[in-house]
């Protein structure tokens, strides 16, 4: 049997019906559909029922006017774009090249385009680019003229120019065509001091000495803002020579020599240098003259004068600025070339020297003032009330040597050889009484001494006193008994030159 399609026959029979039953029929289809809903409204709607984004943005305006001239110094253009999902993302293109992207803030639309690769006045294509976050996008191009570029010059008199004050005609050149206006204007203030609206771009003002400050803003056609600055030296006065001196590095015992050089002169040593302070806004050079030669440029002069016998020399400082401004300045010197005289050394020359130490000093004599003294050549030194003191090692001849220095570093040297004895000097009882014998009247007492560098004398000594000296070799001494007690001890002590000494053993005597 076949189907028949009931939906015709539907269709004739609602077709059929009066109004009355037709609304009755709605009624009761809105139930039903009422019904349905409240059993199915715990499903979720499946993500593929929701249709895909697939319309791009449209953007109205991109914020430019076709022709219009583009500043870097030009707010952001602001561009109207509408899409039904919204714009997240613009980007400019310029010559169809990127150029920038934005992020679209909720605060509105901004964007830019950077055409500092486009020289001024020619045209440039600026290509906006607008994304929904579908990723759609749309875009709109906009010819304009491009002038990015600050404006430049060069500034007349160059920085750095050295000049004397008074008049002074600042030009500015080197400017683009579309230049608008050149402003010299100060820094402090911020203030315009001097406008030009037209060629020539020149300013007139007067100096002052010490150092000037120009400052041009340069704004061409379209309110680009440029910079630029010059500084000049203003200087009308010629250089300051002060502070001469004569010096020498330390000599002895770190002692640094300096000695002030004035006008008046002074005295100087035959080595040394020579230094003056020069000042000058400008200085360009400073030369030094000995008796009129040439000898040195700059603020010092390495004095070596120790291949002359001149006494004296006339030295001449010239100080020169960039304006050839000079200044010149005479010092008369004395030249000492005489190290300190030596007036008295002690130990003397081959000088007998005894003990642990010896104490050796000096006077010396010098018109520039010593400044120190010292002994060379010895390493075992030490301070002593009367001078300094030697230590010496060993018995026999010992040269030491004194070195003096005056303030201007002249130098002398004194030496001394001394003879060293520490050594005892031999003697021997040769003819005397034993010991304990008993003797009367007067006794014969004889003894022989001796030493390398001479006995000075022989002395006898009775109960430990000194009763007799003997200054010449057989050395002979008279005992008159009569004079002591019973009993009395006899003994002989002999000194050598250095006054080294030795004695013998004490015998004791009865008076019989």
């Amino acid at each position: 049997m076949d189907t028949v399609d009931p939906a015709p026959y539907r269709r004739r029979i609602v077709l059929a019906m009066g109004d009355a039953a037709l609304k009755t029929l709605r009624a009761a289809a809105i139930a039903a559909l009422s019904s349905s809903l409240i059993l199915t409204a715990g499903s979720p709607a499946l993500a593929d029922d929701a249709p895909a984004d697939t319309t791009a943005p449209v953007i109205d305006s991109i914020g430019l006017t076709e022709g219009q001239i583009y500043t870097r110094a030009t707010t952001p253009f602001v561009p109207r774009v509408h899409d039904d999902t919204g714009v997240v993302t613009l980007e400019t293109l310029v010559d169809g090249a990127h150029s920038r992207k934005f992020s679209v803030a909720k605060t509105g639309m901004r964007a830019s385009a950077d055409l500092l690769s486009v020289p001024d006045g020619t045209p440039a294509e600026i290509t906006l680019l607008a994304y929904d976050a579908a990723g759609n996008v749309a875009e709109k191009t906009v010819r304009v003229i491009a002038d990015v570029h600050v404006p430049t010059g060069t500034i007349s008199p160059a920085t750095l120019t050295v000049m004397h004050s008074g008049p002074l005609k600042v030009t500015v050149s080197d400017l683009p065509a579309d230049i608008a206006k050149v402003a010299l204007y100060s820094t402090s203030t911020g203030k315009d001091l001097d406008v030009r609206t037209e060629a020539p771009w020149t300013f007139n003002l007067t100096t002052v000495p010490g150092a000037e400050f120009i400052n041009v803003r340069m704004t061409d056609a379209n309110g680009n803002v440029g910079y630029a600055g010059a500084t000049y030296d203003i200087d009308d006065t010629p250089p300051v020579i002060s502070d001469v001196a004569y010096s020498r590095g330390p000599v002895v015992s770190g002692v640094p020599i300096n000695v002030k050089v004035t006008t008046a002169g002074a005295t100087i040593g035959p080595v040394g240098t020579l230094t003056a302070t020069a000042t000058d806004q400008t200085l360009r050079k400073t030369e030094w003259y000995v008796d009129g030669e040439l000898k040195s440029t700059g603020s010092t002069l390495n004095w070596d004068d120790r291949a002359s016998t001149r006494t004296s020399a006339t030295v001449e400082i010239r100080a020169t600025d960039a304006l050839d401004q000079t200044t010149s300045k005479v010092f008369p010197v004395t030249i000492d070339r005489t190290g300190p005289v030596v007036t008295s050394l002690t130990p003397a020359q081959n000088a007998l020297v005894r003990g642990s130490y010896f104490v050796t000093d000096s006077r010396v004599e010098d018109p520039s003032e010593l400044v120190d003294a010292e002994l060379v050549g010895l390493p075992s030194i030490a301070n002593a009330p009367a001078g300094l003191a030697i230590y010496p090692t060993k018995d026999g001849p010992l040269t030491f040597t004194w070195r003096y220095v005056d303030k201007l570093g002249n130098e002398s040297l004194a030496s001394r050889t001394v003879i060293v004895d520490n050594t005892r000097p031999g003697l021997k009882l040769t003819k005397a009484p034993k010991n304990l014998a008993k003797v009367k009247g007067k006794v014969a007492v004889t003894a022989a001494a001796s030493d390398k560098n001479g006995v000075a004398k022989v002395q006898l000594l009775i109960n430990g006193k000194l009763v007799a000296t003997d200054y010449r070799a057989g050395y002979a001494f008279s005992i008159n008994t009569a004079k002591y007690g019973k009993t009395f001890k006899m003994q002989l002590r002999a000194y050598d030159r250095a006054g080294n000494y030795v004695s013998t053993t004490t015998r004791t005597y009865r008076r019989g």
